[in-house]
């Protein structure tokens, strides 16, 4: 059988089919943007990926892979907010308000301007989002006390949320993704979980299920033709671990986490968005730069 292969930049994947070890190739392209950014929050609409750093800054940035050009929009009303797509708008959820304060917020961006769009039952400082066509899921998060060990589950037609469903522990700076019709959970250390999409929207009990352990620290959870890969990450025993960063991406595979690729640079804590279900598009920052790059 033939392989597919994706042209396009940014990460590209060949498979036989979808139940294959995947190939990937990673392609060193894109610009530098000005700053330091740790992996914050980030997400497509489709045509854009925005991404927002984690730290002091409310700034917010898209991509256009098409081009290859960065823009940096209107500041954010709060930092460390998550990203989502909601009724075509980018959408801030939760963050740190001007007084330093988690907020129960969400904000959403239209013609430049940021205006509110409902408020959270609880406020919630550097959550994980991840979403669906008409869904979206805050998962984590800090809350100024502690850790954050809740999915809320957000029902786009309807403006509300519809329930939360708790993890069995808060995972620091969590990283999520969907795929197999699961939403995969990670933190910065090496455990993860996964639980059904449908149960995390309807009335029944949702169960959360543990991912097998993780090779490394601090990896990124994203989707490649279905499958869960993460990127990067450091081999530490803690996230916060000096060693250097990897470079590895792994792939699940009966329940084995299975090496398929390797990126130019170590790194851990990027930022991951999927411009098309064979692709990736990662940025990330480096101590020695001081920058975010995209390839």
């Amino acid at each position: 059988m033939k392989h597919q292969q994706i042209q396009d930049p940014g990460i590209q994947v060949k498979q036989l089919k979808s139940s294959c070890k995947l190939t990937v190739k990673c392609n060193n392209k894109g610009k530098i943007i000005p700053g330091r950014m740790s992996r914050g929050s980030s997400t497509t609409d489709g045509r854009l990926a925005y991404f927002t750093p984690w730290g002091g800054s409310s700034a917010i940035y898209s991509y256009d892979w098409r081009t290859d050009k960065w823009e940096e929009l209107p500041s954010c009303p709060c930092r460390n907010a998550g990203l989502a797509i909601i009724d075509g708008a980018l959408t801030a959820v939760g963050g740190m308000n001007a007084s330093s304060k988690p907020s129960n917020k969400l904000y959403t961006l239209r013609r430049k301007r940021w205006n509110d769009y409902l408020t959270m039952g609880a406020a919630c400082s550097s959550p994980a989002i991840a979403s669906t066509d008409n869904h979206v899921f805050v998962i984590g998060g800090n809350d100024a006390s502690h850790d954050i060990s809740t999915i809320k589950s957000f029902e786009i037609k309807s403006k509300r949320f519809l329930k939360q469903t708790p993890l069995p522990q808060a995972l620091a700076r969590p990283s999520a993704t969907i795929c197999h019709d699961k939403l995969h959970v990670i933190g910065a250390n090496a455990i993860g979980f996964s639980c059904s999409l449908h149960a995390l929207v309807s009335s029944e009990e949702c169960k959360v299920t543990s991912l097998p352990q993780l090779p490394v620290m601090a990896s990124t959870a994203a989707s490649l033709c279905g499958q869960l890969v993460i990127i990067g990450g450091t081999p530490g025993s803690t996230a916060s671990s000096t060693k250097a960063s990897v470079n590895s991406i792994y792939q699940l595979m009966d329940e084995q986490w299975v090496e398929i690729g390797t990126m130019h640079f170590g790194r851990k804590s990027c930022f991951v968005v999927n411009t098309t279900p064979e692709k990736l598009v990662d940025s990330w920052w480096t101590r020695q730069s001081k920058n975010v790059r995209q390839y």
